[in-house]
């Protein structure tokens, strides 16, 4: 991650804070009171697993051939907390990681990060020891069908950018 980030990484010491935003404006469907900087990584998909069935329950599942897609949902919290513990290491070289940012939709953006290379929105998988090739608007895991990765991230990442920019009164890419 730092290798991609690289020409994007100042020092702390030599990041310009002239253009510090100046309205406080958010979107309409957070308050004031909403601190994003407390959401842990995964936290958006925890309310999804109450009531999910127990581990034994699930055992049973299997054997009968019947799905269920909290283990999914679970290795999405695994896959989020991972990659979230790898963005926060950046926060000393002037990075600001924001995590489990809810949108208006009730979906959420993974993963935020704001810095001295721009704003960068993150959307994580968790596909363990897995083959993965990412296209221009697809992704495939282990030769499969191809997922709208891509284009969900772009859609998250407009999002962003469209809060961001509403919010600070200049562009936010």
């Amino acid at each position: 991650m730092l290798d991609v980030l690289a020409p994007h990484l100042v020092s702390p010491s030599a990041r310009d804070t002239s253009a510090a935003p100046t309205s406080t404006a958010g979107p309409s469907f957070l308050s004031l009171t909403d601190d994003l900087a407390v959401n842990r990584p995964g936290d958006s998909l925890l309310p999804q697993l109450e009531g999910a069935p127990t581990w034994l329950n699930r055992q049973v599942m299997r054997l009968w051939r019947q799905n269920d897609d909290s283990d999914s949902r679970r290795e999405g919290v695994v896959g989020e907390r991972i990659t979230g513990a790898k963005l926060d290491r950046l926060k000393r070289r002037g990075w600001r990681p924001l995590h489990s940012i809810p949108l208006p939709s009730g979906a959420d953006i993974d993963h935020l990060l704001i810095g001295p290379g721009g704003v960068f929105c993150l959307n994580t998988k968790y596909f363990r020891n897995a083959r993965v090739w990412v296209g221009d608007s697809a992704v495939k895991v282990n030769g499969g069908r191809g997922h709208p990765y891509v284009r969900n991230s772009r859609h998250e990442g407009n999002k962003a950018s469209a809060v961001l920019t509403r919010a600070c009164g200049f562009p936010s890419p």
